[in-house]
């Protein structure tokens, strides 16, 4: 029986990759983009799902897809992102808010909707950026993650 995957953001850069790296590995992946569709991928174990992360319509239904192509999951990775804001000297609260109801309150909410097809013994993957670092986010040019210093 072959592994599945499910890795959000898989359109490009980490997220194509890693399913890049796992259909070779032999396993069958499900991967997401906004649009659904990721034309670098061409592989009878590849399946492509719609998902804004930012939208809970979006997520309840890539996950009803989901659940119509796989039983059960091995591994879901976390990888979708984004960063309106980067390099702004100061927040806007549009892109603030949208950062966070993509990046963490969408991530949250997905890995809920799929939690009772995750085995037992699966992993889930988070996979995160160098704003995610207390130490390094000063300096990224991320104002959704920037905190404050005295001077």
């Amino acid at each position: 029986m072959k592994n599945t995957a499910i890795i959000s953001g898989a359109s490009q850069g980490i997220g194509l990759a890693l399913a890049q790296k796992l259909l070779a590995e032999g396993y069958t992946v499900i991967g997401t983009s906004r649009n659904g569709k990721i034309d670098a991928i061409n592989n009878p174990n590849f399946h492509a799902v719609a998902l804004d992360l930012s939208s809970e319509e979006s997520i309840q239904k890539a996950s009803a897809e989901i659940f119509q192509k796989c039983d059960t999951v091995d591994m879901l990775i976390n990888n979708a992102g984004i960063g309106p804001d980067l390099n702004s000297l100061a927040p806007e609260r549009a892109t603030f808010d949208k950062t966070f109801a993509f990046n963490v309150m969408g991530t949250v909410f997905f890995t809920e909707a799929l939690l009772s097809k995750i085995k037992k013994e699966g992993k889930i993957i988070n996979v995160s950026s160098k704003m995610s670092s207390m130490g390094v986010c000063n300096t990224s040019g991320s104002t959704a993650y920037l905190i404050l210093r005295e001077s």
